[in-house]
């Protein structure tokens, strides 16, 4: 097994890595390595989401990547300049 050896570590995050063994009945390298294990697995998860959104995307097939290119054709001409007397007085 490898090991490894840390320097300037915090003091508040020694603490916490001793107040943790001690709750857990571990020595602090094993908690040490058991945190590192759990902050991997996390690490890990979160590139494998990434990949697997990675993969689902696909611009060339993706139905409003092409939206822009047809515009509805409409006879009204100035709808953005008179938009309140389209909506409120022409009924």
């Amino acid at each position: 097994m490898a090991t490894l050896n840390l320097n300037h570590i915090p003091d508040d995050m020694m603490s916490q890595i001793q107040q943790l063994a001690q709750q857990n009945h571990q020595s602090v390298d094993a908690q040490a390595v058991f945190l590192l294990k759990q902050a991997l697995q996390a690490q890990n998860i979160i590139l494998n989401s990434q990949k697997e959104n990675e993969k689902n995307i696909d611009p060339e097939n993706d139905p409003i990547w092409d939206l822009g290119k047809h515009p509805v054709e409409d006879t009204i001409t100035d709808a953005s300049v008179n938009l309140d007397d389209y909506l409120y007085h022409s009924l």
